[in-house]
């Protein structure tokens, strides 16, 4: 297990190192870029109170990161 302080920092880190590459680049970029996205809302979510109304709330509860998870492929 790799422990990291500041996951954001870091996936940016690999997402700049990724940047001077060239082999794979494209492809590891966008999926850093996915988890640089997972890891802002859930840093957002828990930086937060609980929302009770507004877009936020839909996605605060874990069903809804699983369904994101899924990207729409269904059951």
């Amino acid at each position: 297990m790799i422990l990291v302080k500041n996951p954001i920092h870091t996936t940016i880190q690999m997402i700049n190192q990724e940047l001077d590459s060239s082999i794979g680049s494209h492809l590891i970029i966008q999926r850093l870029t996915d988890i640089l996205l997972y890891y802002s809302i859930r840093h957002w979510l828990e930086s937060n109170e609980y929302p009770t109304s507004g877009w936020s709330s839909v996605i605060y509860g874990r069903e809804n990161f699983v369904a994101i998870d899924k990207g729409g492929e269904g059951n």
